[in-house]
């Protein structure tokens, strides 16, 4: 703690919660795109609209963010190297609320709402390579994965009601509830791991500890989805009992991606490159990170809402 003084500090603060950001708008539009209100001004579920095309419609919404956020990386190796790091991120913060009010402004024009999204994710792109490399750089060499770690953990801030329903979670205020408890979880574990592991276990050894815990996880929820819709969606007690397992499993994937990909993928990018191509480096990383996130998210929303079981086991691939 000698080597943390008020420079330091402020810094850690202020860039570690670019990521929340991100955080914050998963969150919201999973749960915005559920409203009665929402659907019935964007027409997502259009009586002249097949299942596909309104999955398609809803995965669109939700994943132009991350589309937006692939020119968000690029421009953010340029905007380091012409502006600094400390103007990036205040351009970076102003284009995402330009997103914001394009967003919130669009009032029924799905065209306008695209765009806000778009433009958030240009903003949100270019904060995913600022604060991992500008924490990792001013760190201290002990504390370098808890300080990156703050910026993984900032990101924690989520709602999935429409996949606890598919876990048999029903009532909106249960969903809710439940998902709350699945947003601490995930930045309570980041946080443990940010403080209690990274450092001292390594990042080897944290990553595959958190791969293991979230591949046995997401392989039960695959079973158990795959099984309650093959006889027929019983409400016995003891399909009750794995319903509620499933859902204990889907807490433990939020602690296994808190403690391997999540906290990983920023820091080992931000300490691996030498200093003369890490900002180029790390751009080009997370543009491949944002292109697998906007794949995942698209498909991943347009599995959701399909009923099969073979879909179920496809959502387990793609994570």
């Amino acid at each position: 703690m000698k080597y943390f003084n008020i420079h330091i500090i402020c810094a850690s603060v202020a860039f570690g919660l670019l990521g929340s950001a991100k955080g914050l708008d998963e969150s919201i539009i999973a749960t915005v795109v559920d409203l009665p209100s929402f659907i019935k001004e964007y027409q997502l579920h259009a009586s002249y609209l097949s299942a596909a095309a309104r999955a398609s419609r809803l995965a669109n919404v939700t994943s132009m963010m991350h589309l937006g956020s692939l020119p968000g990386g690029l421009l953010a190796f340029f905007s380091t190297h012409w502006i600094g790091p400390l103007w990036t991120m205040r351009q970076l913060c102003l284009l995402w609320v330009i997103g914001v009010v394009v967003f919130i402004t669009s009032a029924g024009n799905m065209g306008q709402l695209i765009a806000g999204r778009f433009i958030m994710g240009m903003g949100v792109g270019q904060a995913g390579v600022v604060g991992p490399i500008y924490l990792a750089e001013v760190a201290p060499t002990a504390s370098r994965g808890l300080l990156v770690g703050l910026y993984a953990s900032s990101e924690y801030v989520a709602y999935a009601p429409k996949f606890f329903a598919l876990l048999n979670v029903t009532g909106k205020s249960e969903k809710l509830f439940k998902t709350a408890i699945f947003g601490v979880v995930k930045l309570v574990s980041a946080l443990i791991s940010a403080f209690f592991f990274v450092d001292r276990f390594g990042r080897k050894r944290t990553l595959l500890g958190g791969i293991v815990l979230q591949l046995l996880a997401l392989l039960y929820i695959a079973i158990f989805m795959t099984a309650w819709d093959a006889a027929g969606k019983p409400d016995s007690s003891n399909a009750l009992r794995a319903a509620a397992g499933s859902v204990a499993a889907l807490y433990v994937t939020g602690v296994g991606y808190a403690f391997g990909w999540n906290c990983i993928q920023y820091l080992i990018n931000a300490e691996i490159l030498p200093s003369e191509v890490r900002t180029l480096g790390t751009s080009l990383l997370m543009c491949v990170h944002y292109a697998n996130k906007f794949a995942l998210v698209k498909r991943k929303r347009s599995l959701a809402d399909i009923s099969s079981g073979p879909a179920k086991w496809r959502i387990g691939d793609v994570k």
